[in-house]
């Protein structure tokens, strides 16, 4: 053997020995639809499509808890029980849009021959609301027409408040007929249908609105099963026999203090000259009072006020009312400060009239004294400022020049 071979043999011999190297398969945790954001819903049952067999055990009793399932039994049992749970609620579901269907047609059936065209009316604003009908929403408007073969048309919340506050025999407030029991079973119908199909309807007329108690608006309930249950402890007001008695209200205006509003020298300063303002001819008054407005940093017109109807005076009642109560959304605290010696309706009125039962002279004194309230009361300059802003925001919307002239007050209102 040569020398050659021999290196080569010892070479190969100290080569290291090789040996197989044997690789685990990988395995990947199958995703629950957990980790894709999808939790056990009716919601993602239907529109996800999503398979319960995908989830684990712990899962299906945690959804079985919340839907309030039993929680016992096997993963299948689990699955079953919510699958059934799931497809009941599709059903359910069918059937309240075929209800709330049926509902909507009554609602469009019954809702008079002016539905669609207000002006078949005779009539030109709402009886209570004294709002144009062209301005009544489609939800809350309601009209009929008489065997005169004349069509009248309503705010249904009026018409509804109509039947609660008569013993007998719904009349028509602008003739003084009498309304059929169709007509009445009609209004209810709508009125009932929509309280059910509309969020709005329901947040618009929880409570039915006319001048009350201390001036402000009366709060009734507005279940209609109770209306005729209801009807014959209050009796319809004579339009006749209140003139006097609501000129006397007005004129006596005599609102109860708040004692507690009185306790500086200041506070009693500024009550003072309140009390003596109205002391002063209407005219005068409104023009004090527009010009308190301006100094408090406005720019504003008398005849924005003075120059209104009086329907005008009765919607501005009435929006001067829900700014203050409802959609201004001020705490009871701050309205306490702009008006700290009584609420600016106070004493107005001391029982329920609608706008029609007041005469003009009335119904201006009555929205000028709310306004003074506003203005006037505030225990310092900017709860002044604050109320005159709010008894601006309620003249935009019946004024147009006021409108016109503090179109982002209006705004703030629509």
């Amino acid at each position: 053997m040569t020398d050659d071979t021999t290196v080569i043999l010892s070479q190969i011999e100290e080569e290291p020995k090789t040996t197989n190297v044997v690789l685990k398969k990988r395995t990947f945790r199958k995703k629950s639809p957990l980790d894709k954001g999808l939790s056990i819903s009716y919601e993602n049952y239907i529109l996800k499509k999503i398979n319960l067999a995908d989830f684990k055990l712990p899962d299906l009793k945690n959804a079985a808890k919340s839907n309030k399932l039993h929680i016992t039994g096997t993963k299948p049992v689990l699955i079953q029980r919510l699958e059934e749970l799931f497809n009941k609620i599709k059903k359910t579901i069918i059937l309240q849009s075929i209800f709330r269907g049926r509902l909507a047609r009554v609602c469009l059936s019954r809702r008079g021959p002016a539905f669609k065209n207000r002006k078949l009316c005779v009539n030109d604003t709402d009886f209570v609301t004294m709002e144009p009908l062209i301005e009544i929403s489609p939800l809350n408007f309601f009209s009929y027409k008489d065997e005169k073969e004349f069509t009248y048309g309503f705010h249904i919340a009026s018409l509804i408040h109509l039947l609660k506050t008569t013993s007998r025999g719904v009349t028509n407030p602008y003739n003084r007929e009498q309304i059929s029991a169709h007509i009445i079973g009609d209004a209810l119908a709508v009125y009932n249908a929509s309280h059910i199909l509309s969020a709005t309807f329901r947040d618009e007329n929880s409570s039915q609105l006319v001048m009350s108690v201390r001036g402000c608006v009366s709060n009734r309930n507005t279940n209609t099963s109770s209306i005729f249950r209801n009807a014959s402890q209050t009796n319809q007001l004579n339009i006749m026999n209140n003139i006097n008695n609501n000129q006397q209200m007005i004129n006596d205006y005599r609102p109860t203090i708040n004692i507690n509003s009185i306790m500086t020298e200041e506070s009693n300063m500024r009550l003072s000259r309140i009390q003596e303002i109205r002391t002063h001819p209407i005219e005068q008054r409104i023009h004090e009072l527009f010009a308190e407005i301006d100094r408090l940093g406005n720019y504003t017109q008398s005849s924005w006020f003075s120059n209104l109807s009086h329907g005008d005076y009765g919607r501005l009642y009435r929006a001067l009312y829900e700014i203050w109560n409802f959609r201004s959304q001020l705490p009871r605290s701050v309205r306490n400060k702009i008006c700290p010696f009584h609420s600016p309706f106070d004493s107005i009125f001391n029982r329920p009239v609608y706008h029609t039962d007041l005469n003009f002279q009335q119904i201006q004194k009555a929205c000028l004294i709310v306004i003074e309230n506003m203005v006037y009361s505030g225990v310092d300059e900017d709860h002044r400022k604050l109320g005159a802003f709010h008894a601006l925001s309620g003249l935009t919307l019946v004024s147009m020049t006021a409108r016109n002239a503090l179109p982002w007050l209006y705004e703030s209102l629509i």
